[in-house]
């Protein structure tokens, strides 16, 4: 009865965020560059969730990739001052800097109370979910990667990022789904500037939902990709990018505004201006948000035995296949 009686919850979801490469000099001159024309959002939210695309590191040796990236060891406070209270791990640059650079990543965010899923010293410890909680309502996220380079992906012994396998999905909502409220599956996935998901994306997303997701999003093509509504439940396949570091003017981002009111979720999309010629990489709102209503049921606590999950009838594709 307490979850129906509460004054509510807000979260915020954004896409790639990286504090880093060129805007460096940005955060060195203002700390709170990269969000200050959004600030009031933030702060107003119970919690901010961004998938945080590089290691926060001043060692290790960089990876055999064309790209690689690394956040200074002295910008780790500065996510308090963002309002960042948690990040997503699994995706291609987490791992730039090799296992030392994880090593660094998972010490400052812990050292500054920031949750953080998706990767870990081994899989048993990446898989690990955010927890987080308010008026007696309990949000659990989960985050998978796929994205090469598959030397990425954690072993049971081996540092790096969970990878989305039909076992490890089941494994990951099978071991919350039934001691939360809203369950969130995150994917690093998507071909890169391509704005529409993949066949692969599609069906991974429906098969969280099926087997009891309440929200799936996605990051990693620098785009955004659209939603839609599954059995009740959103997808919002990619939600582009944040503020990131690298001068790229195809780039598209959203943000995700969650809402859980009473017995209702309302969810609003809205647009983001992320081209560093226009925003000098601190991106702004812009107009046609996008607003969709569901039904919030609460998964806890349980008055029978969970349900067993359901697994794939067919065979998914994944990216080396589509």
């Amino acid at each position: 009865m307490l979850l129906f009686l509460c004054s509510g919850l807000q979260l915020i979801f954004t896409g790639d965020f990286l504090p880093a490469h060129r805007l460096v000099p940005y955060i060195r001159k203002e700390p709170v560059h990269p969000v200050k024309n959004i600030y009031p959002q933030f702060v107003r939210a119970d919690f901010v969730i961004v998938n945080l695309e590089s290691p926060i590191t001043n060692v290790g040796k960089p990876a055999d990739k064309k790209y690689t990236f690394r956040i200074p060891e002295t910008f780790s406070p500065y996510f308090r001052l963002w309002h960042i209270d948690a990040v997503t791990l699994a995706n291609n640059h987490i791992m730039d800097y090799g296992v030392k650079g994880l090593k660094r990543t998972l010490i400052h965010l812990d050292g500054n109370g920031i949750k953080h899923t998706g990767a870990g010293m081994n899989q048993e410890e990446a898989m690990k979910p955010i927890i987080l909680e308010k008026d007696g309502i309990i949000i659990g996220i989960l985050a998978y990667s796929l994205t090469y380079p598959e030397s990425f992906y954690a072993g049971k012994e081996k540092p790096g990022t969970v990878y989305g396998s039909y076992g490890n999905i089941l494994k990951g909502i099978g071991s919350i789904r039934d001691s939360v409220d809203f369950l969130v599956v995150a994917f690093h996935w998507g071909q890169e500037l391509l704005d529409t998901p993949k066949v692969y994306q599609k069906k991974l997303a429906r098969f969280c939902i099926d087997n009891g997701a309440d929200l799936v999003i996605g990051h990693h093509p620098h785009v955004t990709q659209g939603e839609e509504m599954y059995k009740g439940k959103l997808i919002v396949y990619s939600l582009g990018n944040f503020a990131f570091g690298t001068f790229s003017e195809r780039g598209k981002g959203e943000m995700l505004v969650v809402d859980i009111k009473g017995d209702s979720i309302h969810y609003n999309i809205i647009p983001l201006e992320v081209r560093p010629s226009r925003t000098d990489f601190s991106p702004y709102t812009l107009k046609g948000e996008r607003k969709y209503k569901s039904h919030f049921t609460p998964h806890k606590p349980q008055p029978h035995p969970p349900h067993p999950l359901i697994l794939p009838s067919e065979t998914y594709l994944y990216p080396s296949e589509d």
